[in-house]
């Protein structure tokens, strides 16, 4: 009589009444039906919510699986990743050799997939182990997909991608890689701080505080240009979390100083390309950006006591121009900082492009007898106190990062490589004049002028990036070639077929 009254009379029913009608219904379909619902899935929630009890699939093997320890020394993590509807989470937990608990982390996700919520446990939990000096780390999981995404990153969602290899790579790689990418982050925050500036973002709205927090750096102070007060530096503060492991603390800076090079954009890119010319004429150190630098890391070494040792200095293009007149004016006083050079200009026509060897060392052979020649008619006794401070130079060992394929810097090869060839053929004392010497610099001072080839330095530490360009760059435009192959992105990828070989100053 209830549902004709409803039906035909348009009464009411009340809630209590409808959601006992909508169970009776659900529980009658799924048990006369043959639906069978697998365990975990959304369906088997809702109806457990429901207190119906549905059929579920039999798995088609059962396999006991018991937790072991990792080998002596190293530490397992063992992780999960989570879906329910628009909620996603994941959490591990880290156990050393003797089964020990050392720690866990839990965390809820923004993410759409399984998958995702997965690797970012494993992402979350590799960054958590490297921030407390967990080198040694053994990830154990059940999802057979993020398994195979540690031998092949293709399966990794492209937003993740970047964080996963970096994960890995610092996972596997020695100190050097780490210490070159943090230095190349943190010259790239210094390019998002000015364009932050203008693009008048602050607050959350700025880009550039992940390129320092990132790697548990703090900014301190921004250094600024006295005619377009555009930022060309930063000064960063290291501020590890108190859990980090004294191994990650190895070699670490108390402080970087970083300098960015040209941009492209309008607000400060005349002053830059006129900073520029001024490197090729051999004027940099007469520049207010390149005294504020200098004065900069002279303060800084002054404040923070010892002998530089804590202090590193890195730059780009123009920026590592600028860094290496402060260290060398630095290392002139007897403190050596520790320095990152990527891509710094080289004032010269690059021989080092021009594919014949033997063009390349006659060229070089006679601008060597050239540069000395000049030197020695020009210099009477003068320059005997300039060779003697060159020399003094050569305790200081940046680290120069270069590109073969870059006109701007590749050069440097040249540079270090023709000492050796003109040590090989017995013409040392010529090339002890022509290494600390330019052409142009010698014709400026023959005019009165104070000049100084800042990119002339006795000794280094040179990185040749020998990674072949993708073929999209390669059949791009020169310009594109030319930015890629300058750019200071290449320098953090994990990738790279990179040759390194220490240049020490003996004459």
């Amino acid at each position: 009589m209830a549902r004709n009254g409803i039906k035909f009379n348009n009464a009411k029913i009340t809630l209590h009444a409808a959601i006992i009608k909508v169970k009776t219904a659900l529980h009658l379909s799924v048990t006369t039906s043959n639906i069978i619902v697998s365990t975990g899935s959304a369906t088997a929630h809702i109806l457990h919510d429901l207190h119906i009890i549905p059929q579920y699939k039999t798995p088609p093997r059962i396999t006991a699986v018991c937790w072991k320890t990792p080998s002596f020394d190293w530490i397992k993590v063992n992780i999960d990743g989570s879906l329910s509807g628009a909620a996603a989470a994941c959490g591990a937990i880290f156990r050393d050799s003797h089964g020990a608990y050392l720690g866990s982390f839990s965390c809820k996700l923004r993410c759409t997939t399984v998958l995702h919520a997965e690797l970012f446990a494993i992402i979350i939990a590799i960054e958590q182990a490297h921030s407390r000096g967990w080198w040694k780390l053994w990830v154990e999981t059940d999802s057979q997909v993020a398994v195979q995404a540690s031998k092949n990153s293709t399966i990794v969602p492209w937003d993740l991608r970047n964080r996963w290899r970096n994960c890995f790579a610092r996972n596997m790689r020695d100190d050097a890689y780490h210490r070159k990418s943090v230095a190349a982050s943190l010259v790239k925050g210094v390019y998002v701080l000015e364009r932050d500036r203008q693009k008048q973002r602050k607050g959350p709205d700025s880009l550039a505080f992940p390129w320092w927090t990132f790697f548990h750096f703090q900014l301190l102070d921004t250094l600024v240009d006295d005619v377009d007060n555009s930022i060309f530096g930063a000064i960063y503060e290291f501020k590890p979390p108190p859990s980090i492991g004294n191994n990650a603390l190895y070699r670490s800076p108390h402080y970087v100083i970083a300098f960015r090079g040209t941009t492209i954009k309008p607000e400060s890119f005349f002053r830059d390309m006129k900073l520029d010319l001024k490197i090729l004429r051999h004027g940099l150190h007469r520049t207010s950006r390149s005294k504020i630098a200098t004065e900069t890391v002279r303060n800084m070494v002054a404040s923070v006591g010892g002998n530089g040792s804590n202090i590193w200095l890195a730059g780009h293009s123009l920026g590592s121009c600028i860094a290496l007149h402060a260290g060398k004016i630095m290392a002139k006083s007897g403190i050596f900082i520790e320095s990152f050079l990527f891509n710094p200009q080289f004032a010269s026509a690059p021989i080092e492009r021009i594919k014949s060897n033997k063009t390349k060392h006659s060229l070089r052979i006679a601008g060597s007898v050239l540069t000395a020649g000049l030197a020695i008619a020009m210099n009477s006794d003068k320059k005997s106190s300039s060779y003697d401070s060159f020399a003094a130079l050569s305790a200081w060992i940046p680290c120069l990062f270069v590109n073969p394929s870059d006109n701007i810097c590749s050069e440097y090869v040249g540079y270090f490589e023709h000492r050796r060839t003109m040590e090989e053929i017995g013409a040392c004392s010529i090339e002890k004049i022509a290494t600390q010497n330019s052409v142009g610099s010698l014709m400026i001072s023959a005019f009165g002028k104070e000049s100084e080839p800042v990119y002339l330095i006795p000794s280094d530490i040179l990185t040749v990036n020998l990674t072949p360009p993708p073929q999209s760059i390669m059949e791009a435009h020169w310009i594109h070639q030319c930015l890629e192959a300058h750019g200071i992105h290449q320098w953090w990828k994990p990738d790279l077929h990179l040759k390194s070989k220490l240049h020490k100053y003996k004459y």
